[in-house]
């Protein structure tokens, strides 16, 4: 099962995204953002919102501190979005998440603060270098935007198929070790996990493409 807390296997955000895909996003989505088109908008909250609320959560906030942080942070976005001037979009993101996240520390009482939120201040914080932080924002942003599309095409599947897709390239089961608990052949079960990848590589391409697509 894909938990929220685990990491995506890097070689599969390469394999489903490009770099150049991503920052097209970005300069395409802040265009349509500022001339206040409602879709936009929608789209904004579908690609980033998830993320935002990761961040929260990384922070140490609870699940109810950390939606209404990521509420508070679109609406900062929609009141400030013509004033955009930042080379990353993601980073003003960040640093909007990061600015709201300090204030609601700074309003509790130190028992008051969830378990882990001043390790997760700190941590985050603590930037060795701009091109980290470049790249640590590209790899979350990668993540949530593979989480999301696997929200929309897990229902497409059945539960063997799925379990394929998650062990063999999620787990980085052996395909024989799978197949064998399974009692299926490996080539049935590589061409499970391969179906699972490619609907969630077209649903990626579908959350980005959308963007352009309905901008003219």
């Amino acid at each position: 099962m894909l938990l929220l807390q685990d990491r995506i296997p890097l070689y599969i955000l390469q394999r489903l995204m490009t770099h150049h895909s991503t920052l097209s996003t970005d300069s395409e989505l802040i265009r349509r953002l500022k001339q206040n088109q409602s879709a936009a908008w929608n789209q904004m909250v579908e690609l980033y919102g998830s993320l935002i609320y990761d961040w929260g959560r990384s922070c140490g906030l609870q699940a109810h501190d950390a939606a209404d942080i990521t509420q508070s942070v679109l609406e900062k976005v929609m009141n400030a979005i013509e004033r955009f001037d930042h080379q990353s979009f993601r980073g003003w993101l960040w640093i909007i998440t990061r600015n709201e996240s300090r204030k609601y520390f700074s309003r509790q009482n130190p028992a008051e603060i969830g378990t882990g939120g001043s390790s997760g201040m700190i941590q985050m914080s603590q930037v060795e270098s701009e091109d980290q932080f470049g790249n640590a924002l590209e790899r979350e942003w990668r993540e949530a935007l593979f989480r999301r599309a696997v929200e929309l095409v897990r229902a497409d599947f059945q539960e063997i198929t799925w379990r394929c897709f998650e062990r063999v390239a999620l787990q980085r089961e052996s395909v024989d070790q799978v197949a064998r608990d399974l009692e299926m052949t490996p080539g049935a079960v590589s061409q499970a996990k391969y179906r699972v990848l490619q609907a969630i590589r077209e649903e990626i391409d579908r959350l980005e493409h959308a963007i352009d697509s309905d901008g003219k």
